[in-house]
């Protein structure tokens, strides 16, 4: 993820993301952990954050796998 601040690991968000089907638009709604930030090297103002989910439930695992299996 992509933030215009630095975040602390360990903070826990909220998150959602959106994506396209041949359905239409859907989402993914989880709670994350910051696990690892870095500076973006194309932008001194942005980081990098890598999420760990917390308690993602099946039906939110699913749609991530799905999205994942569509991109590969």
């Amino acid at each position: 993820m992509h933030a215009p601040e630095e975040l602390p690991a360990g903070a826990r968000l909220k998150i959602r993301f959106y994506y396209h089907t041949s359905s239409g638009m859907e989402t993914v709604q989880a709670l994350a952990e910051v696990s690892r930030v870095s500076r973006f090297e194309k932008s001194p103002k942005e980081y990098r954050c890598a999420l760990r989910f917390v308690d993602l439930p099946a039906g939110e695992l699913k749609k991530i796998r799905e999205v994942i299996k569509a991109l590969s």
